[in-house]
């Protein structure tokens, strides 16, 4: 390489190839703070961010972005310091890191995006986007990045977000939520036509965190995106349930199949919503389908794979099935 050039430069002049891109946007702007069985105190992002590197480096066939959203604090109370990381390794190497701030309070992911479209590799064949955070709140809310309390998000500002980073109609191969209570009919409306499958949950999900090192099964081409799917939810499972006693669900949506009922059953649940009290984002969902509106015969169960597990106590205790969606009580 030649040493008077810099790395952006020499990065455009790099010929190898990848066949897939990992996009990783982890939130680290709220509480994530917990503590493990040893009582020592951890930070769920931070956890993540470990993770992503140890896939990124993984990643021979592929190449990885990682964004860091982490708090953003301020130089003489006015000035915003570039506290968010982007981090990008290609064919298993760090090529790039850089520090950032978030350039419009409105349009979440602009910032990640241009350094995607930067940086990304023209042969990538297949890509995938995996967000670590809280729940995405269903409707308009300030306070989920901690640091901008002034900025709204929901469901709509992550989806308009989303469609930053594809081009030409495209769409992610696969979308991964590792968030709690977002496996629900607004939110696979929301992503129609952004992605083919999505992977998230529509309860409780402990410490918000899916497994993504089955993702490495890209590198062998031949492994199908619907069966990586299957990877990383029963690999999570099977964590999750390993230690658990509360609810484990996990469900992969096929968006392509799915879009009506979706549709069908964010209706159903409109109708049914605006005859209760007021719905906060801080509730909990539960299972669609034990809701009144819920009808077994319009097809609600097709399209989608749910590996459920009951919690060892409570209501729920004696379910031995769940829908894959959730509502909100």
């Amino acid at each position: 390489m030649d040493k008077s050039r810099s790395p952006e430069s020499a990065l455009g002049t790099d010929a190898s190839e990848v066949d897939y891109s990992l996009i990783y946007v982890i939130h680290g702007d709220g509480n994530y703070l917990y503590h493990d069985q040893e009582g020592k105190r951890l930070q769920a992002d931070q956890q993540q961010l470990e993770e992503a590197i140890s896939v990124a480096r993984q990643a021979k066939q592929g190449e990885v972005f990682i964004f860091h959203q982490q708090p953003e604090e301020r130089f003489l109370w006015l000035f915003p310091k570039k506290d968010r990381r982007f981090l990008y390794f290609k064919n298993g190497k760090h090529i790039k890191s850089k520090k950032y701030s978030p350039e419009n309070n409105q349009r979440h992911f602009e910032k990640e995006a241009a350094f995607y479209h930067q940086f990304r590799s023209s042969t990538t064949s297949k890509s995938v986007f995996l967000y670590y955070g809280h729940e995405i709140p269903s409707r308009k809310y300030k306070g989920y990045f901690q640091s901008r309390p002034q900025v709204n998000f929901d469901i709509e500002h992550f989806s308009a977000g989303l469609g930053l980073f594809l081009e030409d109609n495209g769409k992610f191969d696969l979308t991964v939520l590792s968030t709690c209570d977002n496996g629900t009919p607004k939110v696979v409306s929301a992503l129609q036509g952004k992605t083919e499958y999505l992977l998230a949950s529509p309860e409780n999900l402990h410490l918000s965190h899916i497994d993504s090192g089955g993702l490495l099964q890209l590198e062998q081409p031949d492994n199908s995106i619907a069966e990586i799917s299957r990877t990383i939810a029963e690999e999570t499972y099977d964590r999750l349930t390993n230690f658990l006693q509360t609810v484990v669900t996990i469900t992969i949506y096929d968006m392509d199949g799915i879009q009506s009922t979706a549709e069908h059953l964010l209706t159903g649940y409109q109708r049914y919503s605006a005859g209760q009290a007021d719905l906060s984002v801080e509730q909990e969902n539960t299972d669609c389908a034990t809701l009144p509106f819920w009808d077994d015969d319009s097809g609600n169960w097709e399209g989608v794979e749910v590996l459920f597990k009951a919690p060892a106590f409570g209501p729920q205790a004696n379910r031995v099935t769940h829908s894959g969606w959730g509502c909100q009580l």
